[in-house]
This record gives structure tokens, sequence and C-alpha cells, in this order.
């Protein structure tokens, strides 16, 4: 019989455990993962994880796999997702409209990322027409806010305060990422550069031999909420090529502000 007890702990941290464990699970792709994986991942214990998959399965955000012990998550959350959407319908639409233009006219990869809590997921990918591909992420790949050139945006976009306890929040993530040490102090200091400049650019800091530059986008409520990034080999990003690509994406910044009648007091994106 499935165990019927309530979730121990405050409403707080219920909430907060559920919540690891959904983006844990939006890791584990078509194959799903295990309840040993989802331990592993939010460093919660079996009973806990127990009980968190089987309430949610009840409310379908998380399926099971019937001829595995596989979680997935559930057809409710894209319900959800969808509401979500239509209340800012224009951020997401016009900014896929941005990455696909820009990978057009720069022909190079272009990358579209949402953030998530203290994560960022890759939700579009435009490839240009130049044959080498920057190919550094897929779409539906999960990032802790501290690795990549489009975290350094997001970050330099939130108030101080906020991106110190997303990178403190992250650093075990950050940790298994390569990010730790010297290197942890060259992002942090790539974050104050980003929000002093109001783009990110990086060298060969993520990615060996792969350079890019990336801007926040900001909701209607002024927060950073994605991230265009325009990524390619090294030898692609001189000094005068990189002002003419920060000036297309400062361009489809300002485009996207205008359609959705930001508040021109928030943040410059």
């Amino acid at each position: 019989m499935p165990d019927r007890k309530p979730v121990v702990g405050s409403g707080l941290q219920t909430l907060d455990r559920a919540i690891n464990v959904l983006r844990a699970l939006s890791t584990g792709g078509e194959a799903g993962l295990r309840m040993a994986d989802v331990m592993t991942l939010t460093g919660l214990p079996k009973p806990t994880v127990h009980r968190l998959l089987l309430a949610m399965i009840k409310y379908g955000l998380i399926s099971r796999d019937q001829n595995a012990p596989r979680y997935r998550l559930g057809q409710e959350l894209i319900v959800l997702g969808w509401s979500a959407i239509n209340h800012e319908p224009n951020l997401f639409s016009e900014a896929a409209h941005s990455a696909v233009l820009l990978a057009r006219e720069t022909g190079d990869t272009v990358f579209l990322l949402a953030r998530s809590g203290f994560d960022a997921v890759c939700i579009g990918c435009e490839f240009g027409q130049y044959p080498i591909k920057a190919v550094t992420m897929a779409v539906g790949d999960r990032r802790p806010l501290g690795f990549g050139v489009s975290s350094l945006s997001i970050l330099g976009g939130m108030q101080p305060a906020e991106s110190d306890a997303a990178l403190s929040y992250n650093l075990d993530a950050l940790k298994r990422k390569g990010i730790s040490g010297k290197k942890l102090k060259l992002v942090r200091q790539e974050v104050e550069r980003a929000r002093a400049q109001g783009y990110a650019h990086a060298v060969s800091l993520f990615h060996e031999s792969v350079s890019a530059v990336s801007k926040a986008i900001y909701n209607t409520r002024g927060s950073p909420q994605l991230s265009i990034v325009i990524a390619a080999i090294d030898a692609r990003f001189p000094p005068n090529r990189i002002k003419m690509l920060v000036a297309m994406l400062e361009r489809e910044c300002n485009r996207i502000e205008q359609v959705l009648a930001c508040n021109p007091t928030r943040p410059v994106c």
C-alpha cells in the first residue's frame, strides 16, 4: 500500500524540496530517473523523496513508468507552463524570433536560455551558416547559474545580494562543473563586469576554444528572465567583431523592450 503519511517539515521546507525534485527530474530526459538518481541529485533521504514523488504523481506533476521504477515530469506541468507563458507571451515569442534573426545575420550559433530558480535551461538553439559550429549545449540542458556565459549575463542583471546567493547555493553543482577556487573567483569578476557593461563576454572560460557574448532579457517585472548567447570558435571573436555582436544583441533587447512596453526605469538590458 502506498505511503500516505504527510511530508515531514514546514510548508516552505516541503515546497523547497518538491521544487528540487522537479528540477532534478527535468534533467532525466526521455529515460527518466530512478529514485536513487533523484536522491543523489537532491541530497534528500529516501523516505522524503518517496513521499514527495507519490504526492506529485497524485496531482499529475510527475509520472511513473509502469514497466520500470523510473520517474518523469508529468503532463500537468505542460498545462501550468502554458498558463505561465500566456501571462507574457511576447517575451518568449519575440526572443525566439531574435535568436533566428541573429543566427542568420552572424552565421554563428545562437542559444536562448531561460532562468529557472538558480539554474538556466536551454530553450532554443539556432545555427548560422558558418561551417564550424559551437555546440556547447542542447535544448533542454540545465545549468547552474555560474556556469556558462548566459549565466554571467543573468547574474549580472540581478541585484548583487541575489547573485551572490545564487553562486553560494550552486557551489557544489559548480564544483562538479570544474568551477571552484581561482576559476570561481574569475566567474565572480565576470559577473561584476557584466553588471557594469550590460553584457557578458567569455573567451574559452567554460568551453575550450569557444568564445561567446550574451545579454539578459528582462520580463515585465524588471527581472532577468532570459538570456541570448552568440557563440563561435575563438577565431570568430576579434575585438571589432565583438563590438558588432554586442550592438546586435542590444538592438534585439531594445526591440523586445519596446514590444513588452517595459518600465524604462528598470535595469538596462
